[in-house]
Parts: C-alpha cells; structure tokens; sequence
C-alpha cells in the first residue's frame, strides 16, 4: 500500500522549473519577529503570548458595583403592609411575659398593574332669572388628547416600548388582560402625541448642546417600511451628544453627507466622530469647526488584526490602553479639565508620540501585506490629527463610546418591534428616545420625569416660554 501511494505521488508530482543563475536568490517573509525603527520592537515576538490589552468598553469611568445589605437595597420603598407576629404563649398568658425586642424580616410585595377611570365632570347652569340667557359651563382643560388617553397611559406605553422594548401587539394583549380594549393603532396616535408634546422641549434640548461648544456626533442604521417600495428600506438614527448634558437624535431616511449640516447647523467648537468622510468634508468647509477623532476606533481597528499580525497589533494596543489608564486615573481623582489639560501634555502626548513612531516606521516596512492590520495602520495615520485634539484639551473625551452607549436602546428595541412603521414615524421615536436617554444620563426616573414635564406642558397647550423649557431640562430638572 505504502509502494502505490509513493507511486501515486511521484505521478502527480510538477516538475520544478530550474532556478536562473543569473538572478539573485531572494526570500522575503514578513515575520512577527520584523523590526523596522526601534529596539523595542524586537521584543514583540516574546510578546506575543501576553493578555490581550483592553479598553473601557463605554466610558472612560469605571466604576466597580458596590454590594449594599438588603435594608438598602430596600429602604426606598414604601411599606405598603406590616405583620406582627406573637408567640401563642404570649397570647394566652399576656401578664406572664415582658416584650425585650424583635426580628423583623422584609420581603418585596409587587401590586399589579390596574387600570382606572378618571371622571371629569363638567357642570352645566342657567341662570334663573333670565331664562333666555344660554347655559354656561365650566371651561374645558387642556388635556393630553381628545381621547380617552391620559398622560398617565401615554407614559405606560412609551416607557414599555422605548426601554423595555416591548411590542405594541404585545401590550394590546396585556391591556385585554386588564380589561381595555385598546388596538395598536391607538398606542401608535398616542406615542405620536407623546412626541407632539414633548417636542418644543427637544427643540430647546437640541439648541442647548449646539451652544456646549463641544459635540460628539454618530449615526446608527433602523430599517423602515416605505409604503412606495416594496420590503424594508434603510434609514438612520443620527445624534449629536453634549457629554454631561444631553443626547439629541434625529431620523433621517438616508446617509448622505448633507444631512450633517442639519444636525450641526449654528454649531461651533470641538466635533468629535468616527471616521466618516462626511464629518471631515463638513469641517473643511466651517473653519469654525474643529475635528476631533475616536481612540476606540482607533484600538479596534488593530483588535480586528490580531488574526494576521497579533505581536504588533499587541503592541499598538498596549500603548492605546496606557492612555485610558491615565483618564481612568484622573477620573478617580476628580481631576479638573483644567488640570487633565496639563497632565495630558505631560504624560499622554509622550505616548501618542511613541505611537506616532510605530507608525512611521511601520509605513516604511513594506513587507507588511495588505491585511487588517495595514487597514489599522493607514487608518490610524489618516486620523492622526484628529487623534491628537483630543489630547490638547482637558474637557474632551478619548472616544464617543458614551454616545454609542445610546444608541444601544435602538437596536436592542428594533429586534423586538423591528422596524419604523413609516418614514414619517421615525421622528417620533427620535423625540422620545432624547429625552428618555438623557434621563439616564443625569440618573433621573424617567416616569417622575414624563409626568411633571407632561404636567407642566400641557397648560401652555404646546407654547412654553423659555423660562419654562429650560427648567425642565433633565440637567436643570428636579422633582
């Protein structure tokens, strides 16, 4: 068996072309053991079995989950029942026995939801003596709809769909089981009169972030229904972020780059995004728009090359996260953006050199194929500029990871309802989606929040001052 495989082997086997002479022998294999500008360098290959660096994946503040005791964990609810509990001996001898003391144990009690009636009554009067005279009656208020959708249930329903993603089918369902009939339909007209509502304030939202002087701005895909077409079309939910105050998204059924000069429009400052060329083209053309680049995308870019080139992807990584070691160190230590300023030229710019350095030299080594990790390389260089601004300043951010953060509501609540019903509808969902995520910004309930905003809004019959919407900015805003 051994004799007919060695036979089928030499059969099959190409003759080799006979080396020239006259040409040089030359073998070039690119190694991870390549080093091109430093010493350094050459030690990657030792380096290759080390843990792979990371970055925060959100935020540039990490903050550990503290364990609380479960009186609390539990003090913020009411009590709503108390069981006192006496030994039978107790209660049959009572004069024998001297209470020392007690043991109490809580347990959580959920009361289900349950839906009610509000009876507005509207007296109607005649006036006695001049039976001629018309009736009068009390003047209607401004209500939240001429249905019989409250504020309250309007709330419930957007709070359900938007952040627990739940499906307008599926509470049709539950409110059968609560005893209203109430169709998809009405939940739909009653979200769009949410948006209605809440509208002037977003509009008030979104000046303020443009007036911050510093935006981070990004866009995320949400398939649509185009009733002209036939399937699903592909739109966009675009946001800018003002860090620290709010988060303003729009909806627009495209991505060209023009729309950027309607989500920026009146804005001047620091604009920080990913590597969208539309982005770029719109700070070329406003001198008074500074660009500034994304770390994380950057340390991505070399994590989707570790597959081709793990010791030099490692390496660039390494130098990446000892730049968040230093902003995880000043956040812990409550450092002022006055004071990071300074320490980002001392200690982060020496890094970003030293990356600057790898970089050069890895452009002149033209061993590297053209591989993810050269995708890195170029996109890395092409960013630098922008790359470096954030260092040059103290209130900026390394990445747009919190305004990313944002955007994760969206996709999770698209796998459940998933799609916009109609390319008109998306607005709506960009309305409720601000304010709902700038509530999570500034830790605040967003069902206290909707009801005293609702409250409030609702008697200028969607007029507010001023004075008014700028109180009720979730930063500004207290219950």
């Amino acid at each position: 068996m051994q004799l007919k495989i060695r036979a089928l082997e030499i059969a099959q086997a190409k003759r080799v072309k006979q080396d020239d002479e006259a040409q040089q022998y030359l073998h070039i294999e690119h190694a991870e053991s390549v080093c091109v500008h430093s010493d350094e360098d050459c030690d990657d290959q030792a380096n290759q079995d080390e843990e792979v660096p990371k970055i925060p994946s959100s935020s540039t503040k990490r903050k550990g989950k503290k364990r609380i005791g479960i009186e609390e964990k539990l003090k913020g609810l009411p009590v709503i029942r108390e069981t006192v509990r006496i030994p039978r001996e107790v209660e049959a001898s009572p004069d024998q026995w001297e209470e020392i003391g007690e043991v109490v144990t809580e347990e959580v009690l959920v009361i289900p939801t349950k839906l009610g009636r509000h009876l507005i009554r509207s007296k109607k009067y005649r006036n006695k003596e001049d039976r001629t005279s018309a009736p009068i009656i009390a003047k209607a208020p401004i209500r939240f709809s001429s249905s019989y959708v409250s504020s309250s249930l309007a709330i419930y329903i957007v709070l359900s769909k938007y952040l627990d993603h739940s499906t307008l089918y599926r509470l049709e369902k539950k409110f059968e089981r609560m005893g209203l009939e109430m169709t998809r339909q009405s939940q739909s007209d009653a979200v769009q009169r949410m948006s209605e509502w809440l509208r002037p304030l977003y509009e008030f939202m979104d000046k303020r972030a443009k007036s911050s002087g510093y935006l981070q701005i990004d866009e995320t895909f949400i398939r649509y229904i185009n009733g002209n077409k036939p399937g699903v079309g592909q739109g966009y939910f675009w946001a800018i972020h003002a860090p620290g105050q709010s988060i303003v998204l729009k909806w627009i059924n495209n991505r060209r780059h023009e729309n950027v000069e309607t989500l920026v429009d009146d804005f001047s400052g620091i604009l920080q995004s990913d590597g969208y060329a539309a982005y770029g083209n719109y700070a070329e053309q406003h001198p008074d728009i500074t660009l500034a680049a994304c770390w994380a995308h950057t340390f991505r870019r070399f994590r989707d090359a570790l597959e081709h080139e793990p010791a030099h992807a490692k390496s660039m990584m390494k130098l990446i996260s000892k730049l968040y070691k230093l902003e995880e160190k000043w956040d812990l230590g409550d450092v002022s953006p006055s004071k990071r300023k300074l320490l980002r030229q001392t200690e982060s710019i020496p890094i970003a050199k030293e990356i600057k350095n790898k970089l050069d030299g890895y452009a002149v080594d033209m061993t590297i194929p053209k591989n993810d990790f050269r995708v890195a390389l170029n996109y890395t260089a092409n960013q630098w500029p922008e790359l470096l601004e954030c260092l040059k300043h103290g209130h900026t951010r390394l990445d747009t990871n919190l305004l990313e953060s944002k955007f994760r509501p969206t996709k999770i609540g698209a796998k459940n309802w998933m799609f916009i019903g109609h390319p008109d509808a998306g607005q709506k969902s960009a309305v409720i989606y601000s304010l709902l995520q700038t509530c999570t910004i500034h830790n605040i309930n967003p069902y206290d929040y909707l009801t005293d905003v609702l409250a409030k809004l609702i008697p200028h019959d969607g007029r507010p001052p001023e004075t008014i919407l700028e109180q009720l900015l979730p930063q500004n805003w207290s219950n």
